[in-house]
């Protein structure tokens, strides 16, 4: 796969989101016009123990017997330059189009193992996560990042340069540092300086909740593609109108979310898809969905506390007409 060319078709991508970005929400994604789709994060180490933890949080179609899914990109993180090329080989084996690594999770529980922001610490380990990664597989290979720490100069940069020099394909940036977490705002100037430091793509990511946010970042920084999280959980339909944007170069300044019925019925084949893939536990983990999709909807409070008891796909539906 080519990212180059990829990013010319599909300027944006839907960013990696533990506990979000399972089957279902990438098929959503796909619907909305994305071609790659991207799995939550990984443990390297839980995929080469062959972990069924780890194995289930990427929710492959390989494990139930059906045709890959075409061009998934599935980060991984972890700090053993062995275990992640051993991962990705692996990975590549069951059907993986590009792979990323996570250097960019602000989590306690990721960074207490020197792994995922705590790496912008640990340069030199990170130049031995690259070689390995670049010699177990021919795969594109990426990384996802912070600027910094902390309130450092950018140790982003200096990463990118490893990252292109070693063969990676693409690099993306949070334009936060682990300290700000996902509190106060995304330095998109930082996005700018990054892709005046290397000659491969340069991907954004941080604050863009409309099209026209989209069509901003790109504008101010140069980016080749842009990357929304937290802003397309519960609104699948902001992907298509920002693929749609990014390809025209127009956006409304405003945007509105799609009325109820069109809520109802793009939360009922959600549910659907997860009730199909895990039975009752899919219900369970579609309630976070559920809260996101009835947002600023009047009467939404009563409606979340409906659906954080119901036990079938039935009483979902049911509801949800109510």
């Amino acid at each position: 796969m080519d990212l180059r060319e990829l990013f010319q078709r599909q300027g944006v991508l839907p960013a990696p989101m533990c506990g979000i970005s399972d089957y279902p929400f990438r098929e959503l994604c796909r619907r909305m016009g994305a071609e790659l789709t991207t799995t939550q994060m990984v443990s390297a180490e839980g995929i080469v123990r062959g972990d069924t933890h780890s194995l289930s949080i990427l929710d492959l179609n390989e494990d139930r017997g059906e045709p890959p899914e075409p061009a998934l990109m599935i980060q991984l993180f972890g700090g053993d330059p062995e275990a992640m090329g051993e991962a990705a080989r692996r990975l590549e084996a069951a059907g993986a189009a590009v792979i990323d690594f996570n250097m960019g999770c602000p989590a306690h529980k990721i960074t207490s193992s020197q792994s995922g922001s705590a790496l912008l610490k640990d340069l030199p380990r990170v130049g031995l996560i690259f070689r390995s990664l670049r010699r177990a597989t021919t795969l594109p290979l990426t990384v996802k990042m912070r600027w910094d720490w902390g309130e450092g100069e950018g140790a982003a940069l200096e990463v990118a340069r490893m990252a292109e020099s070693e063969g990676f394909e693409a690099v993306c940036l949070h334009a936060r540092t682990r300290a700000q977490g996902y509190s106060g705002q995304a330095q998109w100037g930082q996005i700018g300086r990054l892709c005046t430091a290397v000659k491969i793509p340069v991907i954004g990511n941080g604050d863009i909740r409309t099209p026209a946010d989209a069509l901003a970042m790109r504008a101010a920084s140069g980016c080749a593609a842009v990357m929304i999280g937290r802003a397309l959980i519960g609104d699948p339909w902001l992907l298509g109108e920002t693929l749609a944007a990014l390809r025209t170069g127009a956006a409304e300044p405003a945007r509105r979310a799609p009325a109820w019925p069109e809520r109802r019925r793009m939360m009922i084949e959600h549910a659907r898809m997860m009730f199909e893939r895990r039975g009752p536990r899919g219900l369970v983990l579609f309630r976070k969905h559920a809260a996101a999709y009835l947002r600023a909807l009047p009467g939404a409070k009563h409606a979340r506390e409906r659906l954080m008891h119901v036990s079938s796909f039935e009483q979902l539906a049911e509801a949800l007409g109510e």
